[in-house]
């Protein structure tokens, strides 16, 4: 594009410097890293690093202009272009330069704290079970076509989003589910993204260590709902009272749904287990009964909200149901990897101490004997939720290991002393190496018991103040479970479950 095209999406801006307007742009960076010739470098205000603090270092790469929100000293041979906001010129620049995908697709944005992922992947099993061809933008991958991609962000940066919102119009793409976290509401890499629908799953304590109070969450939350035009839907949860005040701030059509009474499509559990769950969907005189993998109130709630979101897209009860019972498991998402000699292990997120009630409070009515449970809380993060889970944890489960999570720059033992503060029994034990806690629970388990390793779900790594290591929870328990039946790989497990009563899923 030229530089002419680029000034087209920028307003407010005041130049500075040479303005040779049919230069050919070759792209745009906000990471002085990846500035490459010929690039216009995007100065933005960070948490932990301003851009504008590298803007040396993004002209000595090649930048030949950049864009800043504040004034600041450049050299007189390169373009400056002062804006109001650099994330919102960040956000619109990277649209025009991609030719502006996002208009050419119907874009669902699911936003809250708990549920997201699962949804998003009910969602876009539903749609793509009623022919339509879809994309995913989503904390644990996004997917472009036939692509998955391992994703660094919830929400990616602007630049990125709309390289894949290309690819996908390219790929023929019509439809994208694309969680939307407070993180990128606040810092606008969504901005001028026209979304289709909008929706919301609860709001519960988190991120508050970056929101500092529920008041400004909710507002971050707020932003995706005020920003719907009015052709557009939104799909609001009659059983958090956020609700009531998101569907104050929008313009768009409002679809309700819930456990309780009064919603548009209504659930109904018929039975349940530790394998999975049927549930009755019904939609005025429209019936229909779905099988499941999926349990618990909180998956009940999930199916709703992308069922009542589906429904709004103008998707039939039928192909819901087909959708739902075509989705085998959502990673990390209460995963059941292994059930031996009796017991199962699952691995879940839940990572806030309302997730780890729910799951919690899904599975004990299901487990014959104990539920045992293996969890921490990460560094660096909102520390008020610590106590609070540790409090569910021994509430809900029969023992538990507190150990460590992601410990990110703070001391592990640190972190488990702030858990330690919501347990007054003394029916936990302490183990800050995750791995022997997973062992130490697994070696405890018995006929009937269950072992619950809950927090990190789908992630592979493991955060410490000086290292990344690799770390997934599922891989342990399937590594110790080798080890204690002395098979050497987990292929020979699983070929050899019925002489040692091991199923790995």
């Amino acid at each position: 594009m030229k530089l002419a095209e680029f000034c087209n999406y920028l307003e407010g801006a005041q130049y500075q410097g040479p303005r040779n307007f049919g230069r050919e742009i070759t792209g745009i960076a906000c990471d002085s890293r990846k500035v490459a010739h010929g690039n216009i470098f995007v100065a933005v205000p960070g948490t932990r690093a301003d851009g504008h603090d590298f803007i040396h270092e993004a002209l000595a790469r090649g930048a030949v202009a950049v864009v800043t929100e504040k004034e600041v000293r450049h050299p007189e041979s390169v373009l400056h272009i002062l804006v109001p906001s650099s994330a919102v010129a960040l956000a619109r620049l990277a649209s025009g330069f991609y030719g502006e995908p996002s208009k050419g697709l119907t874009i669902i944005g699911i936003t809250g704290t708990n549920g997201k992922t699962t949804t998003a992947y009910l969602l876009r099993s539903i749609l793509k079970a009623s022919a339509k061809k879809v994309g995913l933008l989503g904390t644990i991958h996004y997917q472009v076509g036939d692509k998955l991609i391992s994703s660094t962000h919830t929400t990616p940066d602007a630049i990125e989003l709309h390289r894949l919102f290309r690819e996908m119009v390219d790929s023929g793409t019509t439809h994208v589910v694309m969680e939307v976290s407070s993180h990128a509401l606040t810092q606008r890499r969504t901005y001028g993204i026209e979304f289709s629908g909008a929706v919301f799953t609860n709001l519960t304590m988190d991120h508050l260590d970056y929101h500092l109070n529920i008041s400004n969450y909710r507002e971050a939350k707020a932003e995706l709902f005020r920003n719907l035009p009015v052709e557009a839907f939104a799909v609001l949860n009659r059983d958090d009272y956020t609700s009531m005040y998101l569907s104050l701030q929008t313009r768009a059509r409002t679809f309700w749904y819930g456990l309780g009474n009064g919603s548009g499509i209504k659930a109904k559990l018929i039975d349940a287990d530790l394998g999975g769950m049927d549930v009755k969907l019904s939609r005025g005189h429209e019936e229909v009964t779905v099988s499941t993998r999926l349990i618990g109130d909180h998956n009940l709630c999930n199916i709703l909200v992308a069922s009542t979101a589906a429904a709004a897209l103008g998707v039939s009860l039928e192909s819901v149901k087909d959708g739902i019972e075509s989705l085998a498991l959502v990673p990390g998402r209460l995963e059941r990897v292994a059930t031996v000699d009796g017991y199962s292990v699952f691995v879940d997120y839940a990572h806030t101490p309302d997730a780890l009630e729910s799951v919690l409070a899904a599975l004990r009515p299901l487990v014959k004997n104990r539920l045992l449970l293996v969890f921490g809380c990460g560094g660096d993060r909102d520390r008020g939720k610590r106590p609070l889970m540790g409090h569910v944890g021994e509430r809900f489960s029969d023992f538990l290991w507190v150990t460590s999570d992601n410990p990110r720059t703070e001391r592990p033992m640190n972190i488990i002393k702030d858990i330690e503060k919501g347990i007054s029994g003394g029916t936990y034990r302490v183990e800050p190496d995750r791995r022997r806690a997973i062992e130490d629970a697994i070696d405890e388990a018995g006929d009937g018991d269950l072992v619950l390793i809950a927090g990190k779900g789908h992630e592979a790594v493991q955060v410490f103040s000086d290292r990344v290591i690799h770390f997934d929870d599922r891989e342990v328990v399937r590594e110790i479970l080798a080890k204690n039946y002395r098979v050497c790989t987990i292929g020979e497990v699983a070929s050899r479950k019925e002489e040692v009563g091991v199923s790995l899923v």
